[in-house]
C-alpha cells in the first residue's frame, strides 16, 4: 500500500479466529499494525510492532466471523513511502514461553480515507 502523510484511514474487514496450531479453541487479541516511516528527533525511522495507534481486537474461536474496524492517521512528518505496509498479527495470551501459533482468517477488506470534518463558521 502507499499512504499519504497527514491522512486518516479507516480499515474495515471480516475476521475469524479459528484455533491454536493444535486445533484447540483459543481466546486472543488481533492487532492491526500499519507501518510507515516518520521523523523522530530528525532521523527517519520506521514504525514497528505495537504502534501507539494500534487497536487490539479481542476475540475467541467461538465468535465465528466478526466485523472489525480500525482507524489510523499517518503522521504529517512521514517523508518516505518505501516502507508503507499494513500488517495484522495475533497476540496470544499467556506466558511467552507457551505461545502457540494462532490460525485466523481475514476477508472483505475495505480501506477508505476519512475526510476531515468541516469546521463550523
Amino acid at each position: 500500500t502507499r499512504y499519504k502523510a497527514g491522512i486518516t484511514y479507516k480499515v474495515e474487514f471480516d475476521l475469524r479466529l479459528v484455533s491454536d496450531h493444535n486445533g484447540n479453541p483459543v481466546d486472543t487479541k488481533v492487532v492491526v499494525n500499519p507501518r510507515y516511516t516518520e521523523k523522530v528527533d530528525g532521523a527517519i525511522k520506521e514504525g514497528v510492532d505495537h504502534p501507539e495507534n494500534g487497536q487490539a481486537i479481542a476475540l475467541s474461536s467461538k465468535d465465528g466471523w466478526v466485523k472489525a474496524s480500525v482507524t489510523f492517521t499517518v503522521k504529517e512528518d512521514s517523508p518516505l513511502r518505501t516502507s508503507d505496509r499494513f500488517t495484522i498479527f495475533a497476540n496470544p495470551l499467556g506466558n511467552a514461553s507457551e505461545f502457540q501459533n494462532i490460525v485466523y482468517m481475514l476477508d472483505n477488506f475495505v480501506v477508505t480515507v476519512v475526510e476531515p470534518e468541516e469546521k463550523a463558521e
